[in-house]
């Protein structure tokens, strides 16, 4: 994550989910979603 990284939380059934939210400096071209491993199963947001 860089500098400019926001955090925010979205309300989910199941509790709240952490979202890091980058976005570009110029006009945007079209945008990604990446999750991270399950934490049950050892995946974390920063790791």
């Amino acid at each position: 994550m860089r500098a400019s990284t926001r955090r925010e939380f979205v309300a989910g059934p199941a509790g709240r989910i952490e979202c890091a939210v980058d976005a570009p400096e110029g006009a945007a071209r079209g945008f990604a979603l990446i999750a991270h491993p399950h934490p049950l199963f050892g995946g974390t947001l920063d790791k």
